[in-house]
């Protein structure tokens, strides 16, 4: 391994050591050391080959956020971000959508099922270091899927209020029955994806979400419907 390397660090081909080169490129210098060593590849490479390191740890650091070592290793982690990828898109796709009914119409309700809830709170990129729920936060989603299931008790009902801040109300209830779908105002519907957005369910939890959601047989089942007042 030579101590400078001609590389474009932005300011034309000039001789950096690798301190320089991996710090300015935000590598592992000893990672690149050791390409370089006992590769012996050229700096072109060494960089290309320590870049995809980052870009997998960045992955691993994400996955290892999300999911139990136990579940890692039983499920392979590569297996688990090609569903994580297209769950993320599903999701995203799903709230820019409601989000978007929201920002424009006043008055309404939407339908969500069960598959739905879980698709929109399941942990994708936009929960990362977001505030965990509570156990308390957890019950009342699962309440919340009771009363999309028909399902539910009064006990549910009453612990809906944890997420959507107060209780559901009596024509929320009767549109649900009518429906046989969680149906809400947008108010209720506006505090709904607030909540899932703002908070990260636990790894034990989140887990269980995601196998639900990567059930290919109920891919049909998670949608959300708009309906005008």
């Amino acid at each position: 391994m030579k101590e400078r390397y001609l590389y474009n660090l932005g300011d034309g081909m000039r001789e950096h050591t690798i301190e320089e080169i991996s710090s300015k490129l935000y590598l592992d210098k000893k990672y690149l050391e050791a390409i370089l060593t006992f590769d012996d590849a050229e700096i072109n490479t060494a960089i290309m080959k320590a870049n995809k390191e980052k870009v997998l740890s960045e992955k691993m650091d994400f996955l290892t956020q999300n999911f139990s070592y136990t579940y890692l290793f039983e499920k392979g982690p590569r297996s688990i971000l090609i569903d994580y990828f297209e769950l993320n898109k599903r999701k995203k796709a799903l709230l820019d959508t409601v989000q978007g009914v929201l920002d424009l119409e006043t008055d309404g309700y939407f339908t969500f099922s069960s598959d739905t809830l879980d698709l929109i709170s399941v942990n994708t990129v936009i929960n990362y270091d977001k505030t965990p729920y509570t156990l308390e936060q957890i019950k009342s989603l699962e309440a919340l899927k009771s009363v999309s299931n028909g399902t539910n008790t009064r006990n549910d009902i009453n612990t809906c209020s944890e997420i959507l801040g107060e209780r559901l109300t009596s024509e929320e209830l009767s549109l649900t029955s009518s429906t046989g779908y969680l149906t809400l105002g947008l108010e209720h519907s506006r505090s709904l994806i607030n909540f899932v957005m703002d908070h990260s369910l636990p790894i034990i939890y989140n887990q269980i979400i995601f196998d639900s959601c990567i059930d290919k047989e109920k891919t049909g089942k998670r949608c959300v419907t708009y309906i005008k007042k």
